[in-house]
């Protein structure tokens, strides 16, 4: 499976846009303590004054800087760890439970499948947006009169990351139970079933084995699904880990520099018509991101193609093989037995 995967180009180009940019996030804290470099005037070589900040991205290359200097390159640098590996956090939290409840349902309780399909085809009507800025939205925005959180960073971001991944594990946990429930009703399982083996021997050694691979298109599936919920709720100002506000009606401020946090701070028309950098920037690595897990899914769905072609092509060979040696052989008839007939 895993040589599949490394032959995949696709697979490869979106595992390694992830890898190093969030290898390179956690360099730039451990080694400059996410220093956010500041350019508050720009003079040209001859001394002149050229501008004040927020200068555009051919000033101050590659996305420019923020109203306050700041190199906006460094913030998505420093916010990459939080965009992308909170989206992978909260997709195996989110996975991992489900496997457990999917478990249960395929195994004990699959024939009532209806039933749970019908509920949860119910639960996917809720507009998953809308009901997690409701509930989150006491508990990540800062008090802009007393300027404080009422909890701290990890706190918030353990309670946002928590709710995103509990809030679909029951769509999760179904589509997983339904996959085992599927896998138990072929043959071979009778056939392993009837020759003595435990449950436990034939989810181990039957059903797992072909789970599996549907479990890591699963998981990818759920961490673009939980990237495109952190952008929904950052558009709307509901920002990962925080929301800085310190008076009513000033501008909003993102405590971790994640992508779509830096895209709800600049979510203003000044800021899209005058200096449209500040949300392009944020907006492209946000983008870019998405389409690298999308890469990762469309390669690691080939992969799992090309593996069940290897292995009919392997099945057909040995048939040919055997059918091969049988013809081989010397035709057969019975012997009759002689009669001593003195």
């Amino acid at each position: 499976m895993i040589k599949a995967l490394l032959k995949q180009p696709l697979f490869m180009m979106g595992f390694l846009f992830v890898v190093i940019l969030i290898a390179a996030s956690f360099y730039y804290q451990f080694k400059y303590h996410n220093k956010l470099p500041q350019t508050t005037l720009l003079y040209d070589e001859n001394g002149k004054l050229l501008g004040a900040p927020p200068f555009s991205p051919s000033e101050v290359p590659p996305f420019g800087t923020d109203r306050s200097g700041f190199n906006m390159g460094i913030k998505l640098l420093i916010g990459a760890k939080w965009t992308l590996g909170a989206a992978i956090l909260i997709a195996f939290v989110r996975m991992g439970l489900a496997f457990i409840l999917g478990l249960l349902y395929g195994n004990y309780l699959f024939r009532f499948k209806r039933i749970f399909t019908a509920i949860v085809d119910s639960l996917t009507v809720i507009p998953l947006t809308l009901f997690a800025y409701i509930v989150l939205s006491s508990v990540l925005v800062m008090d802009s009169f007393t300027s404080t959180f009422k909890y701290p960073l990890w706190e918030r971001a353990g309670f946002e990351g928590l709710f995103l991944a509990v809030a679909v594990v029951p769509v999760v946990s179904v589509l997983i139970g339904n996959e085992i429930g599927t896998l138990y009703k072929n043959e071979y399982i009778d056939s392993a079933r009837i020759l003595g083996g435990s449950r436990l021997h034939l989810f181990c050694h039957h059903i797992l084995p072909h789970l599996l691979p549907k479990l890591f298109v699963i998981f990818v599936q759920q961490i673009i699904q939980v990237m495109i919920i952190i952008g929904h709720l950052g558009f709307l100002g509901l920002l990962f880990g925080g929301t800085m506000k310190f008076q009513p009606g000033m501008a909003l401020l993102s405590s971790t520099q994640e992508w779509a946090g830096l895209i709800g701070v600049n979510n203003n028309i000044q800021s899209i018509s005058i200096y449209p950098w500040l949300v392009m920037g944020p907006i492209i690595m946000m983008t870019l991101g998405i389409i690298a897990f999308n890469f990762m899914l469309v390669g690691l769905q080939k992969a799992l193609e090309a593996n069940k072609v290897v292995k009919l092509k392997r099945g057909v060979r040995l048939e040919g093989t055997v059918n091969k040696d049988l013809r081989a052989l010397e035709p057969f008839s019975f012997v009759t037995p002689r009669i001593d007939e003195s």
